[in-house]
């Protein structure tokens, strides 16, 4: 496999990715730590709280926690209407004159047998329940953490419109394994009384468990390693097509076309650690819109600004210098190369399915997928191969939401 060097060079990527860290990658308690000391507020039951909510947004277990952020979308989801929605979409698609891949396969799928997986799958933004239909077919039905009255808003619908359309974009497009996507709404006129996608589900293995499998032969699992990178950068690759003037997140028209650029939703950051230094017991999301952008320089530095300038001497020449960093740094892409490319919103290790011998089955979790400047986008380094870089992430043998966090940096 060709070394794919991002335009940037490595040591400004390390400065982009703390940049651009959210607070989920806040998993170790040094950090979390580090940043109450500094801010002079060092609570030690707020670290221990936070980093069970971060590490439960990573592990999928169901816990009281996940409890108490989904209960507004809990309170308003009939889940019980699940086989009355399926029927319903069904009918819908019957009657609609564009029959795709996706609506030829739905409509061969006997619904009638649909059966309901319990307890749901809890994520840092979405239930995600598994539908049983048959000894051998499941789907996945995706609800957004705020899909619930007075909460879902305008940038909310266009998110989840954006996600499930460019899913489909890049099913239809490409060889990359993304789920089908097969409905969605984005609206409360629906069965189910709240916005949803319903997508195929995909089987096979995490590949963090096939990546660090301390039971395999250490040439065998080298070969392992090999296979899943060179296919994730095959698939990757072919992201080079879906090139844009702007930085941001993809629109679509009524027909499901590509209409423009429209704001990115990102977590913010900085209202969550005020959440923690306020006592403050809400754990639900908090995001934030930026841009779009016609400039890669004003995307990072928009990410930059964002943030409260440090109180102390080491962290105020810290931000100072990142500053200068970016607003020195010609992000020209190469020659031939797009200004902005779309990108995996979190390419990371939980979001990529193999099989067990590390073939590519599938690459999951496209909410908050954007177009964004080519140093940072389709042909960067998977973040697990660059833990090192990321001073907001990174901890040699640190406990994490898997025990014991293996290391396997370049």
């Amino acid at each position: 496999m060709p070394n794919i060097i991002p335009a940037c060079s490595r040591n400004f990527q390390r400065s982009l990715h703390s940049t651009t860290s959210t607070l989920p990658s806040l998993t170790t308690g040094r950090t979390l730590r580090e940043h109450f000391e500094r801010r002079g507020k060092l609570a030690p039951w707020r670290v221990k709280r936070a980093i069970g909510h971060l590490e439960q947004q990573m592990s999928m277990k169901t816990t009281d926690d996940d409890m108490s952020r989904f209960q507004g979308v809990l309170a308003s989801l009939r889940i019980y209407r699940v086989p009355q929605l399926l029927a319903s979409i069904r009918k819908s698609l019957q009657a609609s004159a564009d029959q795709d891949v996706c609506t030829t396969e739905f409509l061969a799928i006997s619904v009638e047998a649909c059966k309901v997986v319990l307890p749901s799958l809890f994520g840092s933004y979405h239930l995600v329940y598994v539908l049983e239909l048959g000894e051998e077919l499941r789907l996945n039905l995706e609800v957004p953490a705020t899909g619930y009255p007075n909460r879902f808003d305008d940038g909310a619908t266009q998110a989840l419109g954006s996600e499930a359309l460019t899913m489909r974009l890049i099913q239809q497009k490409t060889s990359i394994p993304v789920p089908k996507v097969y409905h969605f709404d984005t609206s409360f006129d629906n069965e189910l009384k709240c916005p949803y996608i319903l997508m195929e589900y995909i089987g096979g293995f995490s590949c963090f468990n096939r990546w660090f499998d301390k039971s395999c032969e250490a040439q065998l699992l080298e070969d392992r390693h090999k296979r899943i990178l060179e296919e994730l950068a095959k698939g990757m690759l072919q992201l080079d097509q879906f090139s844009y003037e702007l930085a941001g997140a993809p629109l679509y028209d009524q027909s499901g076309q590509p209409a423009g650029m429209g704001p990115i939703r990102k977590e913010d950051t900085e209202a969550l650690l005020k959440r923690l230094e306020q006592d403050d017991p809400d754990t639900s999301p908090v995001l934030q819109e930026f841009g779009p952008f016609s400039d890669p320089a004003a995307f990072f530095l928009c990410m930059l600004n964002h943030r409260d300038t440090p109180t102390e001497p080491y962290g105020r020449g810290i931000y100072m210098v990142l500053r200068l960093f970016i607003e020195w740094t010609p992000f020209e892409p190469p020659s031939g190369a797009p200004k902005f490319v779309l990108s995996h919103p979190d390419f990371n290790l939980q979001n990529i399915i193999v099989s067990e011998d590390g073939a590519l089955a599938g690459i999951i979790d496209w909410d908050g997928v954007a177009a964004v400047p080519y140093c940072i986008g389709n042909i960067r380094y998977p973040s697990w191969l660059t833990r090192d870089w990321d001073t907001m992430k990174y901890g040699f043998g640190r406990e994490s939401a898997h025990g014991s966090l293996p290391e396997d940096s370049p």
